[in-house]
């Protein structure tokens, strides 16, 4: 294993070399004798070593015509569905180059940018933000299968885990979701068209416009074939493609963001999604009205402990971090497709047809319900609810001990001397008198 590392990074040394005794800058800007030029070094060493001379680094000031052979240069896509597909050639040549689509030969990287701020300029692509404040280095892992997110249908993955295709089932995908701001900017992943989402991975970079859009567009590969499979990748597989991939869990199963993290991140451990995107997801979460009493059901400081936030402390600078902003006048549609929506619209039904007020007049119990009703009140099943309640034989006898009168006694008989038929209660000053009891009524003994 060592022995492996230890061969490519020499690899990688001597194409550096080559690259700087050709002229070429390492980290910045290169431009060619034809015009080509890249921000890339590895695109520029490619292009002069397909081309060979009279192809080479332009000086500065050199403004020496040229009447040479000129490669084609790679359209940089525009943002949204029609960014093209990749065949499955395409995509094993990428394998070789880190999932760079060789046969793509592109201009100069045009990277997004945000407000103006101190640290939200730094592409998270490659780099993280320390507890100080200072940029990481970010080492790429070794290619993967693309994980499963959901059963047989969506994937996600990392630009270079095109190398690990061999191992699934299947060769290519139906459509494919990508986000990428290095060079070029096409899916190294076999499918028949992509959606280009134009965005780099920095802390004030807006993702949110684009969750409604993607989910649709996913939709829409279930909506052509039962049997389409679905892949969204970033350089990574961890940040945007993460924020992408749990806006549609939640739009797709109605899941809140809670569910929808849980669900990814335990087949994507990788998952660790920039601050701002999450704050962006929490919005989403409301628009969706999947919420709490318009809060979060995961914030932003939960994610951080739990490791699945990069950058959190950026949300203590002013300016910094582009959060999420709920747009309380935009309702995002429901997909009809939604197991869990169906569920709800079934649970609205039922609950109609219970409280319906005609429904409710019109009902009538079963023999079972009518028999019960009859012996809880003591009378036939054929006898109407309007009727007087018969009490039976123990229940009339209860009666007669506990109000102190004889069984044949009717309730209403005038036996008392408030014409009750029960017996009063003496005042405490009478207590040690026994009254008069008038003739045929039994005084209660409870109450002397």
């Amino acid at each position: 294993m060592e022995a492996e590392k230890a061969a490519k990074l020499k690899v990688e040394a001597d194409k550096e070399t080559a690259a700087r005794k050709l002229g070429i800058n390492i980290g910045s800007a290169t431009v060619c004798m034809c015009g080509f030029e890249n921000f890339g070094w590895e695109a520029m060493l490619g292009h002069i070593g397909r081309l060979g001379p009279p192809h080479r680094v332009r000086k500065p000031g050199d403004t020496t015509p040229w009447d040479g052979p000129v490669e084609k240069v790679y359209v940089r896509p525009k943002a949204g569905p029609n960014a093209g597909g990749c065949t499955v050639a395409e995509m094993r040549g990428a394998a070789t180059a880190r999932g760079i689509r060789i046969d793509l030969v592109s201009g100069a990287t045009n990277r997004s940018k945000g407000p103006a701020s101190p640290k939200g300029q730094v592409d998270l692509s490659d780099f993280d933000v320390g507890s100080d404040g200072k940029a990481v280095k970010k080492h790429a892992k070794e290619p993967q299968p693309p994980a499963e997110i959901l059963d047989g249908f969506l994937y996600i993955a990392a630009r270079r885990d095109c190398a690990a295709m061999d191992k699934l089932p299947f060769e290519s995908f139906t459509r494919s979701v990508f986000s990428l701001n290095a060079t070029p900017l096409a899916t190294p992943f076999a499918c028949e068209e992509s959606y280009f989402v134009d965005l780099a991975d920095q802390l004030d970079a807006c993702l949110q416009p684009y969750f409604a859009p993607v989910c649709e567009f996913i939709d829409g590969a279930k909506a052509k074939s039962s049997r389409a499979k679905v892949v969204v990748h970033c350089q990574h597989g961890q940040s945007r493609s993460g924020a992408l991939v749990v806006a549609y869990v939640m739009y797709s199963k109605r899941f809140n963001l809670r569910e929808a993290i849980s669900l990814v991140h335990s087949r994507r451990p990788e998952l660790r999604i920039n601050v701002a995107f999450l704050s962006q997801l929490q919005a989403f979460e409301e628009e969706l009205g999947l919420g709490t009493m318009h809060r979060p059901s995961m914030p932003l400081e939960e994610l951080d402990r739990m490791g699945l936030c990069k950058c959190y402390t950026s949300i203590k600078v002013p300016g910094c971090v582009c959060m999420g902003k709920v747009d309380r006048s935009k309702k995002v549609a429901r997909p009809a497709s939604s197991a869990r929506t169906e569920s709800r619209d079934s649970i609205k039904e039922i609950s109609a047809r219970n409280y319906n007020p005609s429904a409710q007049s019109s009902h009538k119990p079963d023999a079972e319900i009518k028999s019960m009703s009859a012996r809880h009140y003591g009378r036939d099943e054929k006898t109407p609810q309007s009727s007087a309640p018969k009490p039976d034989a123990e229940i009339k006898n209860m009666s007669a001990r506990y109000y102190g009168r004889d069984e044949t006694t009717p309730v209403g008989s005038p036996k008392s001397p408030d014409g009750s038929g029960r017996a009063s209660k003496p005042s405490s000053s009478y207590a040690s008198k026994k009254p008069t009891s008038p003739s045929g009524w039994k005084a209660n003994p409870a109450y002397y």
